[in-house]
């Protein structure tokens, strides 16, 4: 089981990124990860009307 992270937008987009591999992907060639992918955490990001656009607060939903 890989451990991934959500990053999620205030347009309501939202992307993955691999944390981690697991045992078994780690030792595969490829990196296949048959299994479940176990989401750590998710990562909302704020909407604020005094920060400059190119600024990207983020604020954890969810902890393992």
């Amino acid at each position: 089981m890989c451990d991934w992270e959500e990053f999620r937008f205030v347009c309501n987009h939202s992307t993955l990124r691999l944390k981690s591999y697991c045992h078994y992907a780690r030792n595969d060639p490829n990196h296949n990860c048959y299994g479940v992918k176990m989401l750590r955490d998710s990562w909302l990001q704020e909407a604020r009307t005094t920060a400059p656009l190119n600024v990207l607060l983020a604020v954890p939903l969810v902890t393992s």
